[in-house]
């Protein structure tokens, strides 16, 4: 029996995220329903303005996005009926229709499922929830499933990064020593990215890296004229990111501050060892390849978007790069994404990196553990980070073939 799902025209793209390997789902457009006789699903996509957007300022659902607040300027059930076919809401709440709804972009928690489900008008039985957390399906009795949209994002990335990986596997091949040890974007800050880069520089870590800091980086409505960065809000917490530093010891905490201080006169930073290449720091380059970076470091230091005690285990296209680009990684981000990334199929390169910090579930435990292993691989000479790249071609290459058959994971079952 062939599975239908309708789409609104200009979603028909969004298909492929739910699993185009899957020959007896059936993509409609919405003109299509009239015809159409039988239970059928119905896609919501996450966009600009879009349906699952105005439930989250609706009703503000937890997670590190502290920038969206609840709103009552919206009514979420006059929009639905707005943008929404009568005929859809109707078989929704008789049961013939179910929606999907696709947030794989985000791995939010704390969601007020109640909330959903009486803004749709249905019961939890005509909802399937896309997300990009790994667990999400623990933690919501099945309502929720995990899409592993970042992956399948660094997967159609491929054929755009040919001549970086073939010019990669040359540099690997011959020993060439690099310019510097790893790469470290913290384009957007966040407050696990403030207590890392803090931590970072007390340790004195990053001089032998290329790395870069957001922190007058327009975000939201508004753009450079009515933004508030996110460096004033957050770096305007000093005793508290000290405290989180610390552990709660105030005199620890005060051997942080000179380093707190510095990270907050930043604003924007990018630290190059070329210093005639000017990085947009507009632009997201953690999902874009920068040649001079990945050819001039050894390996990536990810901080991903989140850093919680297990709220979540989101992966976002920063897991997925380094397969990607042929570069080894640790990184700082939930409890149990290296695990992960196991799970998806992946080669983490247990003979040379120690990821013990991924077991760790308290987040600052977690990172001083991460921060002693950065500390030893850029203590390692370049001599020999060289030969380990060499040792690690055939796992490069085998993870970055497996990252070409991302689509063939985790699909929903309907």
């Amino acid at each position: 029996m062939t599975t239908t799902i309708f789409l609104p025209d200009s979603e028909l793209y969004t298909h492929r995220y739910v699993g185009t390997d899957n020959t007896d789902i059936e993509f409609l457009p919405l003109d299509a329903l009239d015809k159409f006789v039988g239970e059928y699903y119905f896609f919501i996509n996450q966009g600009i303005d879009s349906t699952i957007d105005k439930l989250f300022y609706m009703e503000y659902i937890s997670t590190m996005n502290a920038n969206v607040q609840p709103s009552d300027a919206v009514d979420i059930k006059k929009h639905i009926k707005k943008v929404f076919p009568e005929r859809i809401i109707k078989d929704a709440q008789s049961g013939k229709c179910k929606y999907i709804m696709d947030q794989s972009l985000e791995g939010h928690w704390d969601i007020n499922w109640e909330f959903i489900f009486d803004a749709l008008s249905i019961t939890k039985e005509q909802l399937i929830w896309l997300s990009g957390d790994f667990k999400i399906h623990e933690k919501t009795n099945n309502i929720a499933m995990y899409m592993n949209w970042w992956e399948r994002n660094c997967c159609e990335q491929i054929p755009l990064v040919s001549d970086i990986t073939q010019s990669q596997l040359k540099l690997i091949e011959s020993y060439t020593e690099r310019a510097r040890y790893n790469t470290l974007y913290s384009r957007r800050v966040r407050s696990h990215r403030t207590a890392f880069m803090t931590a970072m520089v007390y340790h004195n870590l990053l001089d032998n890296m290329i790395w870069s800091w957001g922190g007058d980086v327009p975000y939201g409505p508004g753009g450079v004229t009515a933004r508030v960065t996110l460096q004033d809000k957050l770096l305007d917490k000093k005793g508290e990111t000290l405290a989180y530093l610390s552990g709660g010891v105030a005199v620890i905490g005060k051997k942080f501050t000179a380093a707190y201080d510095v990270v907050s006169q930043w604003g924007n930073v990018v630290e190059e060892y070329n210093e005639d290449t000017e990085t947009d720091l507009t632009i997201n380059h953690c999902n874009i390849a920068t040649p001079n970076h990945v050819l001039n470091t050894y390996y990536q230091c990810i901080v991903e978007t989140y850093a919680t005690a297990g709220e979540t285990t989101f992966l976002s296209e920063k897991s997925f790069k380094p397969f990607m680009l042929m570069q080894p990684f640790v990184l700082y981000g939930d409890p149990l994404t290296i695990q992960a990334l196991r799970d998806h199929g992946y080669n983490v390169y247990d003979k040379w990196i120690d990821h013990g910090y991924d077991l760790i579930m308290d987040p600052r435990e977690r990172m001083e553990s991460l921060i002693k292993e950065i500390s030893r691989l850029n203590s390692i000479p370049h001599c020999d980070w060289s030969i380990m790249l060499y040792e690690m071609k055939d796992i490069l290459i085998a993870n970055h073939k497996h990252l070409s058959t991302a689509n063939s994971r985790h699909n929903i079952k309907l």
